[in-house]
Order: C-alpha cells, then structure tokens, then sequence
C-alpha cells in the first residue's frame, strides 16, 4: 500500500518575526534596564530625604571652567543631531527600526514640551534667584543661557531624550557584546541626565521624570514597530545587510 507522504507545510517567511513581549523585551535587556531601576531609585531616595534645590546647590560646589567645558560636551549626547547620526546607523541595518527611530525623534519634544508648557516649573536660576536668595548668592555662577531663567524645567527634554534614544538602540542590539552596549547606554542616558543639574538647567525631579518618559516611549515605540511591514524583506533590512 503506497504511503501517503504528509502535504509539506508552506515555510514561515523570514521575515514574519515573532513579535516579542513587553516582558520578553526586559528579561532581553535586564542590564539596561537594572541600570534604570538604580537610578531611578537612587533618585527616588534623594527626592524624598532632600529638599528643593539641596542637591543642585551641592553639586555647585564643583564647578569650575574646565569642569562647564567637559559637561557641556557631554550634555549634547542627546542632540538632535546625535538622533539623526543614530538613525543613518539603524539605516544600514533596518529601515524599520530607523523610521521607527525618526518617530520616537518626533515624539520626544512633543511630549516633552507639551508637559512643560503644562507644569510651567522654574528652572533652577530662576528657582534659586526667587525662592532661595541665600543659596542664589552663594552660587558659582558661569555664563548661562537664557532658557535656564525660563518656566520650563519639568521634564528635562534631554532626560526624556537620552533615556528614548540610547534605551531604543540598547532593545535594537543584538550578538555578543550586547550587554556591553546596553551598559554603554544606560551610562550615557545617566550622564546627560547629571549634566542637566551641572549645568543648572534641571533639578533631580526632572531629570527623573525624564528617564521614566524617555524609557517608555522607547518601549511603546519599539514594540509597536515590530508589527510594522512585516513581511517586507526591504524594511525589515537596511542599506548595508540585505537579506
């Protein structure tokens, strides 16, 4: 009796990826994201054992002209030219996930902005000059610009900025030296946030309020993108690897 072979199953196109979970992207990024818990519990300790403005006074003590040079530098980690140099390189690898990157780019100031326009709090300069004259005349004082007198200091938008950015490249890296890279930028993310309160343009509740605003909007972002084309071979590859 001749044997009926079993009608071959049609192949899962490669690029129907499964669509990890919200809790799949955390166990796949639990160095990222323990760095974040740290921080943000650090922070929360501060917030709750200091008051106003103690913290930021603090670190005044350490400002020099060499030490404004060095932050400054290290504030722009989170420039919107850094966003766009990070999507040309999620380009070479997927056009996915770089438009995706474009977008988060997009959102980023919009929710940002729109919170502080909402909230209207002082910025450090202009907190410390009102509320605090004492600790104002003892401020080591370097040429500022003039947003850091403006009502708009809650969130940090470069918070918000650096946690979405360097958060979405830690989920998008994949091989072995991915725990490297998402230690590499949950370290950038914590930097830029520490040179918001250098460089007096935030106090620690912003910069916290940030990196919680930043983070989601990497992970809603990122996990929404999974479900976009795909079952494009263009978009799921970029311009340097074509699959």
């Amino acid at each position: 009796m001749e044997q009926i072979s079993p009608k071959p199953q049609p192949l899962e196109p490669k690029l129907a990826e499964r669509p990890v979970s919200f809790r799949a992207l955390i166990r796949a990024n639990r160095v990222y994201f323990l760095g974040l818990m740290l921080f943000l519990g650090i922070g929360a300790i501060l917030l709750s054992t200091t008051a106003q403005g103690e913290i930021e006074f603090a670190i005044n003590r350490y400002r020099s002209p060499f030490n404004d040079s060095l932050w400054k530098v290290l504030t722009q980690l989170a420039e919107q030219y850094t966003i766009i140099l990070f999507a040309i390189v999620l380009a070479a690898y997927s056009y996915r996930k770089a438009l995706a990157f474009a977008l988060l780019g997009i959102l980023i100031p919009i929710t940002s902005g729109g919170l502080k326009v909402l909230f209207g709090a002082p910025r450090p300069m202009r907190w410390f000059y009102d509320f605090a004259p004492e600790q104002w005349g003892e401020l080591f004082r370097f040429p500022e610009v003039a947003s850091t007198w403006a009502y708009t200091s809650f969130p940090s938008g470069h918070a918000t900025s650096a946690f979405a950015v360097y958060g979405f490249l830690a989920f998008c890296t994949v091989g072995r030296s991915k725990r490297w890279v998402e230690l590499a930028c949950i370290a950038a993310a914590i930097v830029v946030a520490f040179s918001r309160q250098y460089l007096l343009f935030h106090f620690l509740k912003d910069v916290v309020a940030g990196a919680v605003l930043g983070t989601t909007l990497a992970v809603v972002i990122y996990l929404w993108q999974q479900y976009w084309w795909r079952g494009s071979i263009r978009m799921r590859s970029g311009f340097w690897n074509r699959d």
